[in-house]
């Protein structure tokens, strides 16, 4: 996840004399190649997991419910991400319609979704750890015919989708259109642009929500809750014997690579945000003269890549699953195989060779 003020600075770039070419070649590499090909990858792999969650006995499960969201938000994220970053960012491909609904919809859903990414990570290990460290109360929930799959599904869905959008609220009240009319030949053209309203840039509002608010509530208190129910959740894995519950071992398993790849991908955001606020504290960061952004070379370069780290976050939930959930591959097989059979009749495939190819190619995965 980027930093507060680095969303913003991709839609309203520094002037090109403060830029270093050592920033360029960042940019350019992180987020106008490798973001948009690790992205397009990531869409994939969640759609793939998508199907297979939705495929058989999976979605009775409030786990596998949870992450088959997970993957939609993700996926969602990953087209915002590629399309701020690297489409209007770094190839600098803006269309028309995205000027007219970035300010009062594509910007602030934005937010939202990176955020609910997070508060929904927060609650598939809530519920990880109900069923790891508190198993009986778990089960009781589980066999409470008043309390079904789809409550509590929701108990765990709704909170996040709430918060994130009573955290976002503001972002609907940051940017704004303006028209510019320039003559041209005689001919007066009216241009539509973005441009950032007084709320933004006024220092009480930039300091308590924009910097300390978004610091502590998508930045400290996700990391460290996350930390403490990894800690925990393995900890009590270590204490019970392998393999007396392979489908829960999976999903738990499942749960702490993907919050350890959250810690890991949200290490830079952290210094960035604290950097935020340091740079604020101190009035630096911004030109006098110009107006334009004097951030060090370093902090630049590590935002391109604190976006580069937040598409791989988003993107490799699938390489998890199929390496740490057998439930996952065997349902993946069987799935490519039921869609492998069905056409058999159009292509000539005898229906037997190719459940047979199938399964063989799955076991040597």
């Amino acid at each position: 996840m980027a930093s507060p003020n680095s969303s913003i600075s991709s839609l309203f770039p520094p002037c090109n004399c403060l830029i270093s070419e050592a920033v360029k070649w960042a940019e350019l590499c992180l987020e106008g190649v490798a973001l948009p090909a690790i992205g397009t990858m990531g869409v994939v792999g969640n759609v793939i997991a998508i199907l297979v969650f939705r495929y058989r006995q999976h979605t009775r499960s409030t786990f596998h419910a949870l992450l088959t969201i997970l993957a939609v938000v993700d996926s969602l994220c990953l087209l915002t991400l590629v399309v701020d970053y690297s489409i209007v960012g770094v190839w600098g491909i803006r269309p028309e319609v995205y000027v007219y609904i970035l300010p009062f919809f594509w910007y602030p859903v934005k937010n939202i979704l990176i955020s609910l990414d997070t508060f929904l990570i927060m609650g598939i290990a809530l519920e990880r750890f109900l069923a790891v460290c508190r198993p009986m109360k778990y089960r009781s929930l589980e066999l409470n015919s008043s309390f079904s799959m789809c409550p509590r599904f929701m108990v765990y869905l709704l909170p996040s989708l709430l918060f994130s959008i009573m955290l976002n609220i503001p972002k609907f009240l940051e940017l704004e259109l303006i028209t510019s009319f320039t003559d041209k030949y005689n001919i007066t053209h009216s241009v539509v642009g973005v441009e950032v309203t007084p709320l933004r840039t006024d220092p009480y509002y930039v300091t308590y929500y924009v910097h300390w608010t978004r610091f502590l509530f998508t930045g400290l208190v996700p990391f460290c809750f996350l930390s403490a129910t990894n800690m925990k959740i393995y900890s009590e894995m270590k204490k019970k014997p392998q393999g007396m519950n392979r489908p829960r071992d999976d999903m738990a398993a499942v749960l702490i690579v993907i919050v350890f790849l959250f810690l890991i991908s949200n290490l830079p955001k952290l210094v960035l945000s604290i950097s935020d606020i340091y740079y604020h504290a101190n009035e630096e960061g911004i030109s006098s003269i110009c107006g334009c952004n004097l951030s060090p070379t370093w902090y630049t370069i590590l935002t391109s890549v604190s976006h580069l780290f937040l598409t791989i976050n988003s993107s490799c939930n699938f390489i998890i699953y199929w390496h740490v959930c057998q439930m996952f591959k065997t349902s993946l097989t069987r799935l490519t195989r039921d869609i492998y059979c069905f056409n058999y009749k159009r292509g000539g495939i005898d229906e037997t060779q190719a459940t047979t190819e199938i399964e063989m190619t799955g076991s040597k995965m």
